[in-house]
């Protein structure tokens, strides 16, 4: 798996891996914050877990697809353009994950 890039490496994992591996990571970030971990960087992961909150809320469990999309966005602005989305949306096609 060395030399993959991220979405290369998450397409293998199944829904419920995603959700253990992000939930991993937001713990880690939560609880032990390394000096090397940003404060945009801590951001980014709080935002991720509030979509994916939102989300599984509103439209139950998430297709892996969806998981992986948020898993390998970085950009804030679009992590609240499917956070505006997930709120106004009826179903969760009708939010876009491009």
């Amino acid at each position: 798996m060395t030399g993959l890039a991220p979405e290369e490496r998450l397409a293998g994992l199944a829904p419920e891996e995603l959700q253990a591996l992000l939930h991993q990571l937001e713990t880690y970030l939560s609880e032990a914050p390394s000096q090397s971990t940003s404060s945009t960087e801590v951001a980014v992961m709080e935002q991720r877990e509030a979509l994916i909150h939102v989300l599984q809320h509103k439209f139950g469990e998430l297709p892996a697809t969806v998981l992986e999309r948020i898993a390998v966005t970085v950009d804030r602005s679009q992590i609240n353009t499917w956070l505006d989305g997930a709120v106004d949306a009826d179903t969760l096609a009708d939010v876009d994950f491009g």
